[in-house]
This record gives structure tokens, C-alpha cells and sequence, in this order.
């Protein structure tokens, strides 16, 4: 009988043990922390136009993510069909009543931390100082599903590497 017991109490042990099923990390990265940061940000209070974001400086949540360095391309490309409403931007032109998309706001940080260089920027418009345009990103390579899938393909294949922004 006590052996009995003994192979039982075992098995018990055993298989409580062995199914135990392990905590799953529910902490956010970091990178998505602050893209959420950025579109709920309360110090933005910018009219977007031409120059997008401008001179960063001026908004923390801008520059901690180009404080990550080279690892800030990945998060950005993530996020480029993020359509997510940016908290405190205005178009300057009010053409889009909906607001900036985070899409849009990455774009243009990714626009300054990626050299112009092809196959991202259209070198024909790059030469000619913008042709009169407010940017040079090649066709293919703006924000949205098809965007985000052709600066992944471009990261992916070496074609796209990270210029120290002057923020």
C-alpha cells in the first residue's frame, strides 16, 4: 500500500511540473512604447506641412526614437501603415480633415535618418533640389501597405542604411 501512494504521489508531482504552463511576457518592446508615445504625445503642437516633423528638437518622443540609432528603421518601416491619428498635428493646408497618420509621421522620420540615396529617393529629384516638390521619396516607397512592403524589401536586401539624423 505504500508503495502504492508513493507511485501515485510521484506521478502527481511529475505532472504537475511537467504541464505547467509559463508566464508569457505581457510588457510592450520598447519601440512600440514609443510610437505610442508619439501618436499621444501631449508636447506636439505642430502645423504639419512641407517640412513634416521640422526640426525634432523639439519634441521628446521624436527624439527618443532616433536615439535608438540603426534600430529605429526597422520600428519606423513597421509602422508605415500605422493609420493611427497623430494627437496635436494640424495640416497647414487642411486638404485631409482626418488628421496626420502615424504612416505619415514615420515616413518623414524615415526620410531623415536614411540617406538619399536610390532605390528610397528619386536621384532625378534629389539633383534638381526637389523640383518644386515637398518630397523626393521614389514612387513605391511612401507610406501605406505597398510603401511598407518596399522599404522592407529594400532593408532587407542591404539597400537602406542608417545616416545619424541632425536632430
Amino acid at each position: 500500500m505504500n508503495r502504492y501512494l508513493t507511485v501515485i504521489g510521484l506521478i502527481l508531482v511529475i505532472s504537475m511540473s511537467s504541464f505547467a504552463q509559463s508566464k508569457k511576457i505581457k510588457a510592450t518592446p520598447r519601440g512600440e512604447r514609443l510610437i505610442t508615445a508619439l501618436v499621444n504625445s501631449k508636447t506636439l503642437n505642430l502645423i504639419w506641412g512641407d517640412d513634416g516633423f521640422g526640426n525634432g528638437t523639439r519634441f521628446p518622443e521624436v527624439i527618443r526614437i532616433f536615439r535608438l540609432g540603426k534600430r529605429a528603421i526597422p520600428l519606423l518601416i513597421k509602422h508605415l501603415d500605422d493609420r493611427r491619428v497623430i494627437r496635436g498635428i494640424v495640416r497647414a493646408d487642411q486638404s485631409n480633415q482626418t488628421g496626420v497618420t502615424v504612416g505619415e509621421g514615420v515616413l518623414d522620420l524615415l526620410e531623415s535618418i536614411v540617406p538619399e540615396q536610390a532605390p528610397v529617393f528619386d536621384m532625378a529629384c534629389v539633383k534638381d533640389e526637389g523640383r518644386n516638390e515637398d518630397r523626393c521619396v521614389a514612387r513605391g516607397f511612401n507610406f501605406g501597405r505597398r510603401g511598407k512592403r518596399n522599404w522592407l524589401k529594400a532593408y532587407r536586401a542591404g539597400k537602406i542604411h542608417y545616416q545619424k539624423s541632425e536632430y
